[in-house]
């Protein structure tokens, strides 16, 4: 039973394509198999799995590069140390009452 692939799900497999740090080789070949349909559909939806996977790797390393730019870890030892300050204390207040 071959499953349908949308139109959507092919223009997401070339926009995910054109933006993966594949080799531009490789970019090459899988976009002539996909041109000629040589890609079955589990291929497929491997192939656009793991682009997606790709992307969101990508931006979640964007997203933490831009956090740590930003960190300031002498503010976070010190947030830190008040909380588990405050939490301990929560804790020996508890057990004197």
């Amino acid at each position: 039973m071959e499953i349908t692939i949308s139109p959507l799900e092919q223009q997401e497999f070339q926009d995910l394509l054109t933006i993966s740090a594949v080799s531009d080789e490789t970019k090459a070949v899988l976009q002539k198999q996909f041109d000629s349909n040589a890609i079955d559909s589990h291929t497929f939806f491997s192939l656009l799995y793991i682009l997606r996977e790709e992307d969101r790797l990508d931006r979640e390393m964007q997203k933490y590069a831009a956090e740590l730019a930003n960190f300031d870890p002498v503010a976070y030892t010190q947030r830190l140390k008040e909380v588990v300050e405050g939490e301990i204390q929560k804790y020996l207040a508890a057990k004197a009452a």
